[in-house]
């Protein structure tokens, strides 16, 4: 069973945020993507992504 909310304009700055829930039968997978493509005040238009994963068990 996979459970997701998933916002493509967090915040109205073109951001996005993933949340996600991967539930098995022995454990379950925790998932927060986020991404933002420019990081402000940077004038070469960086971008960062950050993932967190964590195994739960139940």
């Amino acid at each position: 069973m996979i459970c997701a909310v998933y916002h493509r304009n967090l915040f109205g700055r073109n951001q996005k945020i993933n949340l996600s829930l991967e539930r098995g039968q022995i454990d379950s997978i925790f998932r927060i993507n986020y991404t933002d493509p420019w990081i402000e005040g940077d004038d070469k238009r960086t971008s960062r992504t950050i993932m967190i994963q964590a195994p739960i068990q139940f």
